[in-house]
């Protein structure tokens, strides 16, 4: 009864000695700081490898990524049929382990591998708990040196490929639009350019993908990073035989072919039955990553499309409700650059929305950013160095980027200080030195008898979607 009373009495009188919080004014937020990056350089382990041990205190797990250059090996036409098999089997058996061995070998190390072909470099990525990584390391060697590839599976991924290739991809407005833009935005001489035929991957032998193996690890630079709380000397014999014989001490870029420079605005509408919405895609010629106006550039497309808030985005979105949401991306290695901004509307809405990101550009050009938006990029690109620790991914990630561009730690310093640094007049600069419409390459995915009216005041190109996807464009449609 006296515990009752107790309780009773505090409930009772709890509410009298609560203050509520002043909520009139947002608490303040101490300005971000940048974290200090481990001073982790790259170093030679052969002929056109190097490796570079990042410490991540603390971290469970350990990453290992791998940079192979694709540049100066001569792939017939940038991303092949071989290459897209070969990313697909690495890992799936070795000479040792057939596939349910090394499956099972792997789920054991909590181990996965992964990767993917960006611009002129595969990427490999492993990982696993840091206790497993002297296991996890030796399963790597195999796959790497060993590989083996199943004959069953190598048809399995032709069929996937020519599933996706003639159907899955050719009825998306999204994929469709993403290939012809892909394909009309480099001259027909580009390695890029080049159509994907689905028969290619039908034909392909394991042979093949020896050759390519071969080709991929020993014909260009190799570059590693290890991240994680790992001691370097307790693993580094290890990750020499990883990479044993691989690379070549090659230039960085061999054989990479020039950025296209558009001089003219083309639009192309690609034809994809059924379609209520449209899918718009509007590229424009781009600097390089380490070109002396990509910081300036940087921040004015985080402004125009950069995240949810971005001024093209507010427009289409907040003003004018066409769309939940678009999204602009400035993709740069060391040769090429590309500025591409995304969105879906509805169709009979296609011609007004382009026009709308027009204005949106032209009155950026005009004008430059405003202090908020300079405020909001300088945020953003301390938030994204103050995550560079965060994760292997992430960590190596960085990391690999340096050792493509054969920076140090000091100049990653040095670029981030020069995006913070940037103002509206550079800023401004660089948008009108790259992003006028004028030179804008306009591609618009829907069905052709509900866009035909709308976009008639844009003279399209108009192609099928099944072209569009594999490439095989009429004359005219690439520059």
């Amino acid at each position: 009864m006296i515990a009752w009373a107790w309780l009773l009495t505090a409930a009772l009188a709890e509410p009298a000695l609560r203050v509520p919080p002043d909520r009139s004014a947002p608490p303040a937020v101490p300005p971000a700081a940048p974290v200090d990056l481990p001073h982790a350089p790259a170093q030679a382990l052969g002929p056109g490898t190097t490796v570079a041990w990042v410490p991540l205190p603390g971290l469970s797990r350990a990453t290992v990524a791998i940079g192979l250059e694709l540049g100066a090996i001569g792939l017939d036409g940038g991303v092949t049929a071989a290459v897209d098999a070969w990313m697909a089997l690495l890992g799936e058996a070795t000479a040792d382990l057939d596939a349910p061995a090394l499956a099972d070998r792997m789920r054991r190390l909590d181990l996965t591998l992964g990767g993917d072909v960006d611009g002129d470099h595969v990427w490999l990525l492993a990982d696993m708990p840091r206790d497993a990584l002297a296991d996890g390391l030796v399963v790597l060697e195999q796959v790497l040196h060993r590989p083996a590839w199943d004959r069953k599976q190598l048809k399995v991924h032709a069929r996937e490929v020519s599933y996706s290739l003639r159907l899955a991809r050719p009825s998306d407005i999204d994929d469709a639009a993403a290939d012809a833009l892909h394909h009309a935005w480099y001259p027909p001489d580009h390695p890029d350019a080049l159509p994907r035929n689905p028969a290619d991957s039908a034909r392909l032998r394991t042979a093949d993908l020896d050759a390519v193996h071969a080709r991929l690890t020993g014909a260009g630079r190799v570059d590693v990073v290890i991240a994680g709380d790992v001691d370097p000397a307790a693993h580094t014999d290890a990750i020499a035989r990883v990479v044993r014989g691989f690379g070549a001490a090659v230039p960085r870029d061999a054989g990479v072919p020039a950025a296209p420079t558009p001089t003219a605005r083309r639009t192309v509408a690609v034809h994809v039955a059924g379609a209520t919405q449209a899918a718009i895609r509007v590229r424009l010629p781009a600097p390089a990553a380490r070109h002396a106006d990509a910081p300036a550039f940087d921040a004015a497309s985080h402004a125009l499309g950069g995240h949810f808030l971005a001024r093209i985005n507010r427009v289409l979105r907040e003003e004018k409700g066409w769309t939940y949401g678009g999204y602009g991306n400035w993709s740069a290695d060391r040769v090429h650059g590309m500025w591409t901004f995304s969105v879906q509307v509805p169709a009979e809405r296609a011609a007004d929305a382009l026009a709308e990101i027009t204005t949106v550009l032209d009155t950026f050009l005009a004008e430059g950013p405003t202090d908020a938006e300079l405020d909001a990029f300088r945020t953003a690109t301390l938030g994204d160095h103050n995550d560079t620790l965060s994760s292997g991914y992430s960590a190596a990630g960085t990391w690999l980027d340096l050792a493509l561009h054969d920076e140090t730690v000091a100049d990653h310093v040095r670029l981030r200080d020069a995006r913070l640094a940037v103002d509206a007049a550079t800023v401004r600069s660089a948008a009108r030195a790259w992003l006028s419409p004028a030179r804008a390459l306009v591609v618009v995915a829907g069905d052709r008898d509900a866009l035909t009216d709308v976009l008639s005041g844009l003279d399209p190109t108009w192609v099928d979607a099944a072209d569009a996807v594999t490439g095989d464009l009429p004359e005219g449609v690439r520059p």
